[in-house]
């Protein structure tokens, strides 16, 4: 499969209205980055369709992401620009190379399933979540990459308190933040899959259609709280023990010095 780029036509931005049987497909993650995809795509074969931007003003597009080595290098990953272009006659065509052009994603994808090029999807995980799973409340305040609400989540049919993180940053920025607070906290933060609804945006979110809204659970959230207390309780009782092992040493030295001056007098 290769990713030759089309000759200039009428080229409709990628996501503006993506029909939504591409959105419903179970093999369609949304923005995802390629540091997700490894434990993702575990076989050669696998592939997901997603939503990427190279840079902060560069238009969004739909890539396809195929294992296709077993090694475990970048390389071992490919990743392939759908373009969806639109004629004169207002048609649209979905494709990878000039040569072979589709009616449809789908047509596109089940073309290079019969190639043996494409072997298994991989579905949504848990952790990706949808607009309609997610219900916002009051607001809580506003944080670096926008603002905080309370909210709940729809997860295994049961609803679970959390806060909800909507914001005005770029996509990279976004996910650079994710991970860091992941990694600061290890909190389980979930990034939305699908497009943002119409929000303020001072970065022209809207116009991207990035995903707009990570999560925290509540009880988590208490959990961290309570570990930030047990931890400052436990440097405080490091400080006081250190304190008494060094007005112990003091004493010691003192006792010493007053030994030692005993002893030059007899």
């Amino acid at each position: 499969m290769t990713n030759t780029q089309p000759e200039e036509e009428s080229k409709s931005s990628i996501l503006d209205d993506l029909p939504k049987k591409v959105l419903d497909e179970s093999y369609y993650h949304g923005f995802l980055p390629r540091e997700d995809l490894p434990c993702l795509l575990e076989q050669v074969g696998d592939f997901i369709i997603r939503i990427t931007q190279l840079k902060p003003r560069d238009p969004c597009e739909l890539i396809l992401s195929l294992r296709v080595s077993d090694q475990n290098s970048p390389s071992a990953i490919r990743h392939v620009v759908i373009h969806r272009l639109k004629g004169k006659d207002g048609k649209i065509e979905w494709l990878t190379t000039q040569e072979n052009r589709f009616n449809s994603l789908k047509e596109l994808i089940d073309a290079y399933i019969k190639t043996s090029q494409l072997i298994r999807p991989i579905a949504r995980q848990s952790w990706e979540f949808l607009h309609e799973n997610i219900i916002l409340k009051d607001m809580l305040g506003e944080g670096q990459f926008g603002e905080v609400r309370a909210g709940e989540a729809v997860i295994d049919g049961k609803k679970v308190p959390v806060a909800v993180k909507i914001v005005v940053k770029q996509i990279e920025d976004i996910i650079e933040h994710a991970y860091s607070e992941e990694s600061e906290t290890h909190s389980r933060l979930i990034s939305d899959t699908h497009s943002a609804e119409k929000i303020s945006s001072k970065d022209d979110a809207d116009d991207l259609n990035e995903p707009s809204r990570s999560f925290i659970s509540q009880t988590k959230r208490k959990r961290r709280k309570h570990h930030r207390r047990k931890k400052r309780h436990k440097k405080s009782r490091i400080h006081k023990k250190s304190a008494e092992i060094i007005n112990e040493r003091k004493k010691a030295k003192s006792r010493h010095r007053h030994m030692k001056s005993s002893h030059n007098v007899l």
